[in-house]
């Protein structure tokens, strides 16, 4: 996982969604606290390649990935930061419901 990472390291529309996978992969192994930092690495990516809605759309599974967890205040904040990512999004309007 970390060299198809490292092969995406840079690239739009690559880089975030390969970090935001990963993230998935270390909450499933239950390492929550790494998943927090892909996830937020995963939106500035996005974020620096001037993708609003996957950037919102990151956050959205961060904050559901929070829930999951029985974190309710972040999954909240996470929530609530996605429509300030997106306003306009469906898909983030959505995941942030």
């Amino acid at each position: 996982m970390e060299r198809e990472v490292g092969a995406t390291a840079g690239k739009a529309s690559g880089e975030d969604m390969m970090l935001a996978m990963q993230a998935d992969t270390e909450a499933f192994f239950g390492r929550l606290r790494k998943a927090r930092e892909l996830s937020r690495r995963a939106v500035a990516s996005a974020q620096t390649a001037e993708l609003a809605e996957p950037a919102a759309i990151w956050q959205g599974l961060a904050a559901l990935r929070e829930a999951a967890f029985g974190n309710k205040e972040q999954a909240r904040n996470d929530a609530g930061e996605v429509l300030r990512l997106a306003p306009n999004s469906r898909d983030a309007q959505t995941l942030a419901l």
